[in-house]
């Protein structure tokens, strides 16, 4: 079987995560040929060179260049494809396109929903972006698959006939190398991080109104990630008080060395499709407080694996912090409740055979 995943590239997420670990574990663990299709360089790139996986870059010239089609197909011709299987509007609509002029199957993966947030203007271009994504993909896509059932009824009556099903990301077995200085992780300390894009669906504002009441205990709050935000989240600290309590560390590759420093990991997200965040702390065995929304309520139960909060609610999300901060047992209880979920329900291997159903009809 020959197979294209197809994807824009940037920035790294989620979704890349996803298209690396699996075109690595197809590549390695299975007979089927893969080869993926970007529109741009970045990490995702990087490291897919680095793992010796096919990769070819089709660089549009501008936002809504279709001409980028026929060098698609040719791809797909050139390469004797199969199916296309795409992650993210752009390829859903290009490489879906392509794929049919080939008269290839084409299996689409919803990871989240896009974010309506931001100016009237960006707010009306995620619509009609939606709008060209739902048009085109009744007709393109053969398959649809949801990261969680959360986002398929978000998206009931967008696909039209086009069958659906969910299938919830795994992660790939992993080793620590304790390759991450300590200077940041005094012992004296109670380390809790927040790991995402610095975006206001990710809820640091609401993180950071929680901490402003937190201030009498010995706490540190770690910032991974970078985005728009980098600095007005920076000002909020300072007018807060709490700058003195918060390290921003920007965007980390290696996060899981990062994460297993921490005593509890924080997720306020607004929505979330199925997080790979989540998935490695329960790995590690760090405790964590989430908000009960889209495929985080749907395998994450409250008060046995987590604590889960209502969004926006910063009232509550400094409630269960300063929980976990007196409960040291409990932090234990709740992380080895996780783990054992994630290591029997959500390893990669699950979640890949799931996929191959998927291609195999």
């Amino acid at each position: 079987m020959q197979v294209a995943v197809c994807s824009a590239g940037v920035p790294y997420g989620g979704k890349e995560q996803f298209i690396y670990t699996f075109a690595e574990y197809l590549k390695r663990k299975t007979q089927i040929k893969v080869i993926v299709i970007l529109f741009s360089k970045g990490l995702l790139y990087e490291k897919l060179l680095e793992a010796n996986i096919e990769t070819e870059v089709v660089a549009p010239q501008f936002k809504y260049d279709l001409f980028i089609v026929g060098k698609i197909r040719k791809i797909l011709k050139e390469k004797k494809i199969q199916i296309v299987h795409t992650h993210g509007y752009k390829a859903s609509v290009l490489c879906g396109i392509a794929a049919k002029l080939q008269g290839l199957k084409v299996v689409k993966t919803e990871h989240g929903a896009l974010e309506p947030l931001g100016t009237l203007w960006e707010r009306i271009k995620i619509q009609i972006n939606l709008f060209c994504d739902h048009a085109f993909s009744k007709v393109l896509v053969d398959q649809t698959v949801f990261v969680s059932k959360d986002l398929q009824q978000r998206n009931v009556g967008h696909y039209g006939s086009v069958p659906g099903r969910v299938i919830y990301n795994g992660i790939p077995p992993f080793h620590l190398n304790g390759a991450v200085s300590s200077a940041d992780f005094e012992p004296q300390f109670f380390h809790v991080g927040i790991i995402g894009r610095l975006t206001p669906v990710k809820g640091h504002a609401v993180l950071l109104d929680a901490v402003a009441g937190l201030e009498a205990l010995q706490l540190r709050l770690h910032i991974f990630g970078d985005g728009a935000l980098d600095e007005e989240l920076k000002r909020s600290c300072r007018q807060k008080g709490i700058d003195s309590l918060v390290i921003f560390h920007g965007f980390k590759q290696n996060i899981p060395e990062y994460m297993s420093r921490l005593q509890l990991l924080v997720m306020p997200s607004l929505h979330e499709g199925f997080p790979y965040t989540l998935l490695e702390a329960g790995y590690l065995k760090i405790p964590f407080v989430a908000t009960a929304v889209g495929g985080i309520r749907e395998v994450f139960e409250d008060q046995k694996d987590c604590l889960l909060v209502a969004p926006s609610d910063a009232a509550a999300l400094q409630a269960a912090i300063r929980d976990l901060y007196q409960d040291a047992e409990k932090r234990k209880r709740l992380a080895e409740s996780a783990h054992k979920k994630v290591t029997e329900y959500f390893l990669l291997e699950h979640m890949i055979e799931q996929y191959l159903e998927v291609y195999e009809n």
